[in-house]
């Protein structure tokens, strides 16, 4: 009789151990519970385990705090499954061996602690704004700290990067693009380090437009330091800054192709603006096809060495040339706003935000050479029309009054030096 009871025992036991072991699963009934938290911030002091043998463990259990209490006959039941996986998340004993002597969790609470400290959230994977885009890359964060407005995730997104040393074109260019992709509702995503990604997410808060930073390091070592103030500025605005690294961690080399994984991986497409034929946006670039996700390139003239990495792209028919938005809309269906009813009223307004009275002889002119022109010239010929009536202009100044026209949105420069009216003179 207690032979039976004892038998009986044992096998309630396994019936409850071998629930914990589901296979494959979805992550929805995951508890952000300070176990399941502290069980994944455990694999980064774990060696061999990575963050895609972290993942498919995690995949295995019902709770990732789990893994760290399963049974010799569990484990086995991992291992025997070795020869299904790939030889990256392949587990041998080793792996079992050192997550069962796994004795450093005084690091794993220092982190939540300073995390508490710095006043950031723990973002895992799990959660409904990781797993909308991020969580199916190839290779996902296990946990990202995040300040700010989290719901930016789920928002329709677009990465706009490139060089740290960008050409005037591509500097304007970036604040005339990014202003219209705010102005369709677009949350920009870029790495807030120098040039291009400093001047989308400028324009973003000159706008006062939520934007999405991911950075190189820890929320709390901000690089570059100048970038501060920005990054204060960009949650002032209901923005959000993110970071795969705990606090204290400071930027590293290595940690920025790792981050333009991420700068991807939460965005639709990714816009490169310039870019030589190495670099951080080529990287960003490659990852986002890896992806599976859409890459435009801004159009650049060969003679340009900053702008060969986007001709490249375009001649490899890895990327598709940025023309217009409308046209990215129907390259990327996924990115056109939802409502179209009243679109093109709002982008009137929004364009119609200064009037004639508010401009210069200069670009007045201009505007109507423009006009008579049927709307398009190239900068030569209306530099040359505007020396008749304005004989002093130097064309540097005239370059000037380009781009003032430009960032009211009354004109548009495209490549090859022509020049593009955005709207009537005199609007019905």
């Amino acid at each position: 009789m207690m032979q039976e009871s004892k038998q009986k025992n044992q096998s309630n036991n396994q019936s409850k151990r071998k629930h914990r072991l589901v296979g494959d699963h979805s992550n929805d009934h995951i508890i952000s519970t300070q176990r399941n938290l502290a069980s994944i911030l455990a694999f980064r002091f774990i060696k061999g385990i990575g963050r895609q043998r972290a993942h498919w463990l995690c995949a295995q259990v019902q709770q990732p705090a789990d893994i760290w209490s399963l049974t010799h006959h569990e484990w086995d039941q991992l291992l025997d499954q070795e020869e299904q996986n790939s030889r990256r998340i392949a587990l041998h004993s080793r792996h079992r061996e050192a997550i069962q002597s796994f004795q450093s969790w005084d690091r794993v609470q220092e982190i939540l602690y300073n995390t508490r400290y710095i006043g950031v959230d723990l973002l895992p994977f799990w959660a409904k704004q990781f797993q909308h885009q991020l969580y199916h890359i190839p290779d996902p964060p296990l946990v990202l700290w995040a300040k700010g407005t989290l719901d930016l995730l789920l928002q329709p997104t677009i990465a706009i990067v490139g060089t740290r040393k960008p050409s005037l074109y591509a500097q304007q260019q970036t604040r005339a693009i990014t202003q219209e992709c705010l102005a369709h509702g677009l949350t920009v995503v870029s790495g807030l380090a120098l040039g291009i990604d400093t001047i989308a997410q400028s324009e973003c808060v000159r706008q006062e437009a939520p934007t999405i930073a991911v950075l190189g390091s820890a929320l709390n070592c901000l690089y570059p330091k100048q970038h501060q103030r920005m990054a204060q500025q960009i949650l002032d605005q209901g923005g959000l800054l993110l970071s795969e690294y705990p606090p204290n961690t400071k930027a590293e080399s290595y940690h920025f192709p790792e981050r333009n994984r991420i700068i991807s991986g939460i965005s639709k497409a990714v816009l490169v603006m310039e870019s030589g034929l190495k670099g951080g946006s080529m990287i960003t670039a490659r990852l986002a096809l890896d992806q599976g996700r859409e890459v435009l390139v801004l159009p650049h003239q060969r003679d340009n060495p900053k702008g060969l990495g986007n001709l490249h792209l375009v001649h490899e028919g890895a990327a598709q040339l940025f023309i217009d938005i409308d046209k990215m809309f129907e390259f990327i269906p996924a990115l056109a706003p939802k409502h179209t009813g009243g679109t093109k009223e709002a982008k009137t307004k929004t364009l119609h935000n200064s009037d004639l009275s508010s401009l210069d002889a200069i670009k007045i002119h201009t505007l109507e050479e423009l006009s008579r022109n049927h709307g398009e010239s190239l900068s030569n010929e209306l530099y040359e029309f505007l020396l008749l009536k304005h004989p002093h202009l130097e064309h540097h100044k005239f370059s000037v009054h380009l781009f003032e026209l430009e960032m009211t949105h009354w004109i548009l420069q495209l490549p090859g030096g022509n020049v593009r009216l955005l709207r009537p003179l005199n609007p019905s």
